[in-house]
């Protein structure tokens, strides 16, 4: 009896260890057999089956809280529990609402106004938001020749960059010029350092849409970097801003004058405050200072009359005036509230007045 005890407690051990091992073997064997053996023609790129394989990207934004889908030729919306897509609008309805050009692609397209159906595109010719619901453009604007630019959902207004210029135009498509002196050497506009500190643009708009922001980078003390145009037919010497190591790049000087420390930047002067020692100032501090002193400029300067004798309308400590062959006039407190819309007549006026009085009280 104890001879058979033991035979049949050996047995049953070595079946309670065959099961387990039996059952991992055919565990192993049914996954080696769902594991597909990839060929050729899946993994190499031009092979018939490559298309199935490769990862399939989504662009998305969002339209207040719904999630948006962009596609080449429409887009829509997204159930963002099942990943499933639905189509409001395509392109080539689009195209039949603005009738006169082609919107390259809706990979673009953008929703300004949460809860509003509106989308906003534009091809070569203009901008445009279009009303997917109804299938109508609603609002258009003037496009043609811009770039870099920047559009704010407030006010519909754009800034853009046009042959080195910084512009903005109005929701009704008038377009203004903010600067005159933009070329190879004075950029506006644009991201600076070749967007190397993460800056992708150079304008930036208020939250009200109102007022603009932007940079204006002088290089016009950087070398000259050889590059070639090989777009065009026959290929053209192109040569590019950009500092070697060692080489010139942007200067910013500090001194010491006989009225107080100061800045220079490009031939250009600013007073360093008193608070701040001249033997310690940080480059930032300094480059803000003369931000500061260039965009009070820009500010003061209102708008020009050309001629022999150019009549400037310029901002003053306490009110606009005008200043005109070396004399300053003031102007009449009923014109400050529109002294950027005086017309050249008015200031003639002015002018005229000021030097009768100025005759009287000599007699």
């Amino acid at each position: 009896m104890t001879e058979n005890a033991t035979a049949t407690t050996t047995i049953g051990k070595m079946v309670r260890r065959t099961i387990p091992l039996v059952l991992a073997l055919f565990l192993t064997q049914n996954m080696a057999a769902q594991l597909k053996q990839f060929t050729l023609e899946d993994l190499n790129f031009g092979g018939n089956n490559y298309h199935n394989m490769r990862p399939k990207n989504m662009y998305l934004r969002w339209w207040g809280d719904k999630l948006m889908y962009q596609d080449a030729e429409e887009w829509g919306t997204v159930d963002m529990k099942t990943g499933s897509k639905t189509a409001v609008a395509t392109l080539d309805k689009v195209d039949a609402a603005m009738g006169n050009g082609k919107v390259a692609s809706a990979m673009n397209v953008a929703f300004p106004y949460p809860g509003s159906p509106l989308a906003l595109l534009k091809n070569s010719k203009e901008r445009v938001l279009y009303d997917w619901k109804v299938g109508k453009v609603v609002w258009r604007q003037p496009c043609e020749g811009e770039q870099y630019s920047d559009w704010t959902a407030e006010t519909r207004a754009v800034a853009f960059v046009r042959d080195n210029q910084l512009c903005v135009t109005d929701a009704e498509g008038a377009t203004r010029t903010l600067t005159t002196d933009g070329s190879r050497d004075i950029v506006y506009g644009q991201a600076v350092h070749r967007n190397e500190f993460g800056i992708m643009k150079g304008t930036f708009w208020s939250p009200d849409g109102k007022r603009l922001a932007f940079y204006r980078m002088d290089q016009s003390m950087v070398t000259d970097y050889p590059q070639v145009n090989t777009f065009t037919r026959i290929a053209t010497e192109e040569p590019d801003k950009y500092p070697m190591a060692g080489m010139t790049s942007h200067k910013v000087t500090v001194g010491a004058g006989r009225f107080g420390p100061y800045i220079l930047h490009n031939k250009k002067y600013v007073s360093l405050p008193k608070e701040d020692d001249p033997l310690t100032v940080t480059l930032g501090k300094a480059v803000a200072l003369i931000e500061k002193k260039r965009l009070l400029e820009q500010q003061r300067h209102i708008k020009t009359f050309n001629g022999d004798n150019p009549i400037e309308v310029l901002n003053g400590r306490y009110s606009p005036y005008i200043a005109y062959d070396g004399k300053n006039y003031r102007l009449p407190k009923a014109m400050h509230a529109r002294a950027a819309d005086l017309t050249l007549e008015e200031c003639v006026e002015v002018i005229d007045a000021a030097e009768q009085k100025s005759e009287q009280k000599k007699k």
